[in-house]
């Protein structure tokens, strides 16, 4: 016997050995294997779904912050409004006031003109 039979023996050996550990596709561990991909799969995809969750709560309570914010700006908004529509008016008034007393006083300094005897000038 030469060292070749005892290697063609074993490499036969091995080749078969590798055959017989391909599992059967039918056997229970080989379905445990797929159901086991499958509910990991569904695992992540639970996962995922319970992250878009949680994103959308977050910019569920963000946008909140912003329409209070929103809302303080546009009370604070309305004020300043009221007030300048206030400005407005009481400046309307004193507009009005004021021509009136001018024209009071130049009223009064052309009666005031007239009735003054008038001084000659002087040579």
């Amino acid at each position: 016997m030469t060292l070749r039979t005892p290697l063609i023996a074993l490499l036969t050996l091995v080749a078969l050995a590798a055959c017989a550990e391909t599992p059967d596709p039918n056997s229970f561990g080989a379905r445990v294997e797929r159901e086991g991909g499958n509910t990991a799969a569904l695992g992540k995809a639970w996962n995922a779904a319970q992250e878009t969750v949680a994103e959308g709560r977050d910019l569920i309570a963000s946008g909140e912050k912003q329409v209070k914010r929103g809302e303080k700006q546009i009370a604070s908004g309305e004020d300043n409004v009221d007030d300048g529509r206030a400005k407005i008016a009481k400046g309307k008034r004193m507009i009005t006031t004021g021509e009136a007393r001018a024209a009071e006083a130049e009223a009064a300094y052309r009666l005031s003109r007239t009735a003054l005897p008038t001084i000659p000038p002087a040579n």
